[in-house]
This record gives structure tokens, sequence and C-alpha cells, in this order.
């Protein structure tokens, strides 16, 4: 790129980028124990358990490069090419609290959108600046001998913030006293030391991170506050009555799982659901699903989440109950299915009655009792 605002093929420019990452963030910083396996022990310091890290970025000279692929001409007509990354030189500062992190270094940003980019650095064996050692190598395989290899830092940042790993290369050779020289010796994956800013689990694509963290450019806080700032609206019940209805979304934890994608976030809430006729008035666990607009919050789909599930008992209101009897129904189960955007609403909420008893499966089937929708 000839400049640091020159307009890339993404849609945004290095100075963009510049303006959100560039700063000083402090996160929290996980040292993980070691790992028992059975192929060599591992132990490491100075510090361990819970430390606190500092990320500081700042602009460093050197090109911006706009790496991206391009149709060859003999590409056929339905091939998509990547739209590609903006490359953009920094300075960075790593450092722990005790200071076993300690690094400066320069590197490049991998920015795919202007408010969220990723660093990997790779530093030899002993190359730190900073005071962690590892302390112990020891095999536990007479025919195999292991040694410290490369060091590795990911790290992804968003305005205000990052999340990241540290993990440490292990090579394996065949010691002098055994004849085996094939297959390479090999000495597992590489094992994780420390991550931020929580090494809780949340499954298979969910990380563990700060409601307030912008990872889109917005943050779940954000989201929320949006959906808190919803006016009531119109619910049109099947039965042609009209009633109000109003939503209370949950205060988010200071921390919770979050799956980020490059343009959508998903995470899990709860809301209050209350109508006006007094049918409903019951807090429901849901599926919050955001879309990115330019680093802003865009539309918002809210849904049931396990709306297979029956409610909890006493969460409905005394005439519904009564229905519920009066049909021979056990329990019931509600499915809210709503899309919030700028300047309004729409969705649809369905209750339904189950046999929470039922000895066969198609007597477990449920029966709609009540539909609403509205749209605004």
């Amino acid at each position: 790129m000839e400049h640091l605002d020159q307009a890339s093929g993404l849609g945004f420019s290095a100075v963009e980028v510049l303006a959100r990452l560039v700063g000083e963030s402090d996160s929290s910083l996980i040292w993980l124990p070691p790992q028992p396996g059975d192929q060599y022990l591992l132990d490491y310091g100075p510090e361990r358990g819970p430390s606190n890290l500092r990320v500081q970025i700042s602009a460093a000279e050197g090109p911006v490069l706009y790496r991206h692929e391009v149709q060859t001409y003999f590409a056929q007509e339905d091939t998509e090419c990547s739209p590609g990354v903006l490359e953009i030189p920094v300075s960075v500062t790593i450092q722990s609290g005790g200071h076993a992190l300690d690094e400066t270094f320069n590197t490049r940003l991998l920015a795919s959108v202007p408010y969220r980019a990723h660093i990997s650095q790779r530093f030899a064996p002993g190359g730190l600046d900073g005071g962690l050692v590892l302390s112990k190598l020891e095999s536990l395989d007479p025919a195999r001998t292991f040694a410290p290899g490369e060091l590795t830092l990911e790290v992804d940042l968003w305005e205000g913030g990052s999340q990241g790993s540290l993990r440490t290369e292990v090579r394996a050779s065949y010691s002098k006293d055994t004849q085996i020289t094939w297959p390479p010796a090999s000495a597992g994956e590489p094992p994780s030391l420390a991550v931020w800013p929580s090494a809780e689990g949340c499954g298979e694509a969910g990380n563990n991170l700060p409601s307030d963290a912008k990872v889109l450019g917005f943050s779940v806080q954000e989201v929320l506050r949006t959906l808190a700032g919803e006016r009531a609206r119109e619910l049109a019940w099947s039965t042609g009555v009209t009633t109000g209805l109003e939503f209370e979304f949950a205060t988010p934890p200071g921390e919770l799982c979050q799956n980020v994608e490059v343009r959508s976030l998903g995470f899990e809430s709860s809301v209050r659901v209350r109508t006006s006729d007094g049918k409903l008035d019951i807090e429901l666990p849901v599926q919050i699903s955001v879309q990115s607009q330019g680093g802003s919050v865009g539309e918002i789909s809210v849904q049931t989440k396990n709306p297979e599930e029956a409610l909890a008992d006493g969460s409905l209101a005394a005439s519904v109950l009564r229905e519920l009897e009066t049909r021979g129904y056990s329990g019931a189960r509600i499915n809210l299915d709503a899309s919030f955007h700028i300047g309004g609403s729409e969705g649809t909420i369905t209750l339904s009655g189950v046999d929470a008893k039922a000895t066969s499966e198609s007597s477990a089937l449920p029966h709609e009792l009540a539909s609403g929708r509205w749209s605004q």
C-alpha cells in the first residue's frame, strides 16, 4: 500500500486498524499447571497460577501489505477467492506480573476487518528476555530424548483488550543407546504454558471472555444495552386478541462464553417476557446471535435455548396452568424467535402443552395452546 490511509480491497486502511488497536491493555493471565504425560515430564517457572498481563501495541516503520488471492486465467466461473488480509507493521510489548514474560518485538498485525487483528510470534529456545525457564524436561522413554524447542505466542487483539496463548515446542530424538532411526521421533502436540484472559472451557467453538470485550468492535454489554432500549410493543395472539409485550434482558456476568466469528457474535443469556394480559411473565434462557455492521451492533437474533424442554413449575400464569390441566397436559414449552434491528423488531412466541409423563413418543408431542406475533 502506498499510504497508511489508503483503503485496501477489504474496504479499510491501516490507519483505521491502528486507530482501534494501538495502545495498552491489561488482562488476567493464567499459567497452566504442567500436564503429566507418558512421554516426558515438563516443568516451568517462576510464575504459577493466576497472574496479570499487559500488552502494548504501537505503530512501527515498514510497508503495509495487502495479501489476497486473484483468479487465474483458467479459473472456473464460480471460483471464489479469499478477500485476504492487511499486514501492518507494529511494535509489541508484552509483560506478565512476575516478569516471566517481558518481551518487546516487531511483528505484523493481520487484519481482515478493521476492529480485530491477529499476531503470531515465534521465539528461539532460550530466546525470551523475561524470566520464563523450562526447569525440567525429563524423558520417560528410554529410546528417546527430549529438548526445548521454539516458543509460540498467539494473540487476538481488539480495542482495549486481547486473548492469547503461549506454547512451547518439545523436540524429540532417538537416544544414542537405540538403533532406531525411522520413523522420526515424535513429541506429540506442543503443550500450552499460559493463556489469557481465562482458562475456563466453553465447548468446541466458544471462548470465556469479559462481557465488555469489544471483540467485534462492540461487546456483549453493548448488545444487551441495545436490547434494553427496545420500547414496548403490541403482541397479536392467534385468537385475535392483542396485548402489550415487554422484554427485560438479564445483566451479563463479568465473563461468559462467547462464540466469535469474523462478523458475528453468539452468546447465551436470559430474558423475562411479560404480556399485559398476564398470560406470560416468565424468564427464558435464550441464545443471542449478533451481526456486525462495520464494527457496530447490527441485526440481533434471539431464540429460546432448548425450546423442546418443559418449563419449570410455577413459571406460568394461573390461567394458563388451568388450561393445561383442563386439556390433560402436565407441562408446557415456550418458543421465542425474535429479530431486533435498527428502528424495530419482529418475532413470534409459541406456547405448547406437553405430557411430561408420557410413555410413548407420539403422546409426548407438544400441542400448541397459543401463539403470538409482533412486527414494528
